[in-house]
């Protein structure tokens, strides 16, 4: 008994090692650290996995205290503990208790919620520090270097245009081309006015409960796959997902948008902030109810890996989520008619 409770301090020493490492490169490195702070609860799974939820929360500690040695800021205690440490604890309990792959998805998922109504809201009590404005002012200036680069290259590529027509005035077909050129509406608009609706949506407040189940679903994905292969490494198995073309999501999600659509209606602030909230969950519902059908549709029992990832990147396309949401509502009209659920 003592050799193991010996072994597992000493691996819970490793592992929080580990992870001040990756929290520190994911505090000081701007733009990969963001995809390294996917990866920093590895390590509280590890030990909680292995050893319980005790070791796995001195491990979280212990860390968060270290960090704070190298930083100075408090706010890395905060970060360390609620939203890497949390997600790793619930991870490596469910590993211990033998859950599947949906039940641990969505145990993450709901630790995900509470702790970002935690943050958000906890920041706002104590620091006065809005993290939702922040994050519009984020997508405004993302929006505007977007518009700054592309915008340069379309009007330099319209000066050219415009010279070369001049130069051949007597070519009619010339002219009927530089003028396509310039009416055309370009992709990177799409994504720079998306970008700043959703902001201005964002900073409003009233999507934050529709955005923070949307956002916490997506982030406890995003880290299972991320980590399951690092934790495989380590010795701790996590249980392998679904294929894309077997998910089903259930039909009877579809009628999300009309009890939200007549939430709406009622002449009320308070249902209509509930519909609104609803709305955008049944949206996003439908949206993956038909990539799901799309992938049976096309992948049927073939693993074709550039298909799915193609599926995936194309929620961040104009136009493709829409495509997605109109066979979302076919399949699952379709499946309640025939009553297949």
């Amino acid at each position: 008994m003592r050799q193991n409770n010996t072994v597992a301090i000493v691996e819970s020493g490793l592992m929080s090692a580990l992870a001040v490492i990756l929290v520190l490169l994911g505090w000081y490195i701007p733009v990969v650290g963001a995809l390294i702070t996917l990866i920093a609860p590895l390590p509280f799974l590890v030990v909680s996995a292995k050893y319980g939820l005790r070791y796995g929360a001195i491990t979280v500690v212990v860390s968060a205290l270290i960090s704070y040695f190298f930083t100075g800021d408090p706010l890395i205690i905060v970060s360390v503990v609620l939203s890497l440490g949390s997600i790793g604890l619930a991870l490596g309990y469910a590993v211990a208790h033998h859950f599947t792959a949906e039940r641990t998805l969505i145990l993450g998922a709901a630790v995900f919620v509470v702790v970002s109504a935690i943050m958000l809201y906890g920041s706002q009590l104590l620091l006065h520090q809005n993290l939702l404005k922040d994050f519009a002012d984020m997508l405004r200036q993302s929006a505007d270097i977007i518009a700054r680069q592309f915008g340069s290259v379309s009007t330099a590529t319209g000066t050219i245009t415009s010279s070369t027509a001049t130069a051949v005035t007597a070519s009619g077909a010339m002219t009927s081309t530089a003028s396509a050129v310039g009416t055309a509406t370009p992709a990177w608009q799409t994504i720079v006015d998306s970008y700043k609706s959703y902001a201005d949506q964002l900073e409003s407040g009233m999507l934050t409960p529709a955005l923070i189940l949307v956002g916490s679903i997506a982030l406890s994905f995003y880290n299972y796959v991320i980590l399951k292969p690092f934790a495989g490494r380590l010795g701790v198995s996590l249980p392998n997902m679904p294929t894309m073309q077997e998910i089903r999501l259930p039909a009877l999600g579809v009628w999300l948008l009309p009890i939200a659509m007549l939430l709406m209606v009622i002449k009320s602030n308070y249902t209509a902030y509930m519909g609104l909230n609803l709305y955008i969950i049944g949206l996003y519902y439908l949206i993956f109810c038909g990539l799901f059908y799309l992938a049976r549709i096309l992948l049927k029992d073939k693993d074709n890996k550039l298909i799915k990832t193609l599926f995936i990147v194309g929620l961040i396309f104009p136009y493709v989520p829409e495509i997605y949401f109109l066979f979302g509502i076919y399949d699952c009209m379709m499946r309640l008619i025939r009553r297949e659920g």
